[in-house]
């Protein structure tokens, strides 16, 4: 004879529904499949079956305690457990303060309103509540207009500055081609930048992203901002706070088309201070380069079931910066500089 619990999966199943049972309880996460952070490929495997063991185990990826809250909006049947329960020694201590505290827990914030217009009144709380993850749906501004270019879908980065790169590079070697720029022209005479300097200066300036990248990520976007200026609060909420807030939101984990040209003038406005323009435009469309990889791969690591192990592992990497070391793995693209700096990720 089968459980209730057998039952509610059944029944489900027959429905179309992707169910998973948590130490006795049925979770019906149909709707979180396609945000899932491991991927959906997790659940084709475990559909229908136990996860108590999976979700803490080591071996797979043992769940931070966000995950646990994230789950039990999809509870559909829940059993009373005894004192005795046998799953007891899966939970830290840790894990079951914070359980026990998340019960009588009321968020801030009113996620059917805006979420911007809110962010100053949480004050002190806002970076511990910005740190802690949630899958509902965000709205940033009462505009519709404002929220849609608040937003960007992935394949608006290559089809935006794909040609804009390959325009910088035309204007590059055609006026190169013409007349050489002479770089530092008062040490020694200078140094020509002539057409066969280009491929390494765009090589230098894809590489230079990925430093860019890490220094942007570890000490702007993590900054702890002061929170005796509201306007300071809502422009860290924008530039990265939703985004560890509302990690599984498709539309907003590329850069929007405004802010990425606002960067992208300033990078060319600073290379401009020390290189002649058409030297600025060879490494500026390098630079443009890695940004979109970075920005493609984010995505990928977000919302892709790698199926090559350098992905694979930098998912897992990715998950675990978003989800358990916040403090810790500030490289996207690649853990190149978490190593120098000392954030790398190793448990």
């Amino acid at each position: 004879m089968s459980s209730p619990t057998e039952d509610v999966v059944r029944q489900r199943a027959k429905q179309g529904r992707t169910c998973i049972t948590y130490s006795g309880n049925v979770y019906d996460v149909t709707d979180f499949v396609s945000k899932h952070p491991g991927g959906v490929d997790v659940f084709e495997e475990h559909s229908g079956h136990d996860v108590t063991e999976a979700m803490h185990s080591r071996e797979t990826h043992k769940h931070s305690k966000h995950a646990f809250t994230i789950l039990e909006k999809y509870c559909v049947r829940k059993v009373q457990k005894s004192s005795n329960n046998e799953d007891a020694d899966l939970f830290s201590m840790e894990d079951k303060y914070f359980y026990n505290r998340q019960e009588g827990y009321t968020d801030p914030v009113d996620w059917k309103k805006p979420v911007l217009p809110q962010i100053p009144k949480l004050g002190e709380q806002y970076f511990e509540w910005a740190h802690q993850p949630t899958d509902l749906p965000l709205r940033l501004f009462h505009s519709d207009f404002v929220e849609y270019f608040s937003k960007c879908s992935w394949w608006m980065v290559p089809m935006y500055w794909v040609p804009a790169m390959l325009a910088m590079i035309y204007t590059a070697y055609t006026g190169l081609s013409e007349h050489p720029d002479l770089w530092l022209p008062w040490m020694a005479g200078g140094i020509e930048i002539n057409v066969s300097r280009m491929p390494y200066l765009f090589l230098l300036g894809a590489l230079s992203w990925t430093l860019l990248e890490y220094v942007i990520h570890r000490w702007v976007f993590h900054l702890k901002p002061p929170t005796q200026y509201p306007i300071i609060l809502q422009l860290h909420f924008l530039l990265h706070g939703q985004h560890h807030k509302a990690p599984m939101e498709k539309g907003r984990l590329v850069f929007p088309l405004v802010p990425a040209n606002i960067l992208a003038v300033i990078m060319y406005s600073l290379v401009r201070l020390v290189c002649p323009r058409l030297m600025t435009l060879s490494v500026i469309s390098g630079t443009v380069l890695g940004y979109m990889t970075y920005d493609l791969i984010h995505y990928y690591l977000h919302h892709g079931s790698p199926s090559l192990t350098y992905f694979k592992n930098l998912k897992r990497y990715h998950v675990k910066h978003h989800f358990e070391q916040q403090h810790k793995g500030f490289g996207i693209s690649s853990k190149l500089w978490d190593y120098p700096f000392n954030t790398l990720i190793t448990e």
